[in-house]
Parts: C-alpha cells; structure tokens; sequence
C-alpha cells in the first residue's frame, strides 16, 4: 500500500494540471504495474434441481480422493476413490429419483404430465406456431404486425411531442436554479470519502483502493 501512495502522489501534487483523461491514463499505468490485468475461463454449469446438499458433498469427497489417488499411485487410494465414486453415483441416483416422484406426485393434469416427461427425457420443446396461417406467409404477416406496431408507437410520440410545444410554462410556480454555492477542496473530499466504495469497469482504479490512497 505504501508503493501505491508513493505512485499515486504525482496526481495528489498536480491536481491542477491533471485533467480526466491524464488522470484516467496514469491510474490504469500504476494498476497495470501493481496488478496486471489477467484473464481466466470459469465454466457455468447449472446445477440440477435434484442436486442437494448430501450431493456435493460426497462429490467433493470423491475429488479429493481422486486427486489423493492421481498424486500416490497405490492401490489403497486407487480402492478409496472408486468406493466414493460409487457413492457418488447412488446418492445421485436416489435424490433424482425422489425428486421425479415429488414432482409426479404433484401434477394436477395431463399437460403438466407429459411436460415433466418430456424433461425427464430430455426432449426439447417445439415452437409452436400459428396453425390458422400457411407457413410461406408466416414471415411477411410477422412483419407487418411489427411494421404496424412501430408506426402506431410513432404517432404516438409526435402526438406528444406536439402536446409538449403547446404547453405554456410561464405561469409555472417551479423554483428555478439561478446560482451555485462555491465548495471547496475539502467539501469535494468529505463527499467522495463519505460515498459508498461502488465500483464498475469503467472505473480505472477501484474506488476503496483510491480512498485508502
């Protein structure tokens, strides 16, 4: 942190003469050198809803075993992982199982029925278009509908904006902003320093480093 005060004290001495866009271009060159930019591939896998807790920790188990069993080589560790794979793949058996009969157990007709089967089997669901419409004309009759849409949404905004032109604000009883209170340094300070440390991409540094600064 010390390093980092001592580089960020060329921007605290030349306040005056650093403008936003050199401001910007000096603290992305100091965090670029105390912390390089990197990247990484995180793959998202959704978890199923049958997946519970009992789940992951019997496969955490197993990773650990497998990894145990990969750094040794002996075949007491190689035994000890493929009872926990085992494990493994019961638990999963069984939670799957009972989460399916729930979830049969609590439909209330046919359609739920067979959409839960088709889930259950992987089946992927159809689009299901309009049957009153030939297929060739399906395209130009979607986009008539959208054409249509958008220029009924068009007439609605000139509608407005002509309604906005007529509207005579002079006998409006609205304050109105004539002049501006000078603040000073310290004034800007103890707002910046009293804000909430949000942060965004955009930001060239994050904010509760810069604070701490």
């Amino acid at each position: 942190m010390a390093i980092l005060k001592q580089d960020l004290s060329f921007l605290k001495n030349n306040v005056k003469q650093v403008d936003a866009e050199m401001f910007t271009s000096k603290i992305r060159g100091i965090m670029d050198s105390h912390a390089p930019q990197t990247s990484r591939t995180v793959t998202d896998r959704t978890s199923s809803p049958w997946f519970s807790v009992e789940s992951k920790a019997v496969k955490q188990a197993r990773r650990g075993t497998e990894r145990k069993w990969n750094k040794s080589g002996l075949e007491i560790d190689k035994q000890i992982y493929l009872y926990h794979k085992k494990q493994v793949r019961g638990i999963n058996l069984t939670a799957k199982r009972e989460y399916y009969n729930l979830k049969f157990s609590e439909v209330q007709n046919s359609k739920d029925f067979f959409n839960l089967s088709n889930e259950l089997l992987g089946k992927d669901k159809n689009t299901k278009l309009p049957k009153s419409i030939k297929s060739e004309l399906l395209p130009d009759t979607f986009g008539d509908f959208f054409i249509e849409k958008i220029e009924k949404l068009r007439h609605t905004l000139v509608s407005d904006f002509n309604h906005d032109e007529d509207f005579d604000d002079s006998q409006s009883d609205a304050s109105t902003l004539s002049t501006l209170s000078p603040v000073t340094n310290d004034d800007v300070k103890t707002t910046i320093l009293s804000a909430v440390s949000k942060h965004c991409d955009l930001n060239p540094m994050p904010i509760y480093l810069l604070k701490n600064c």
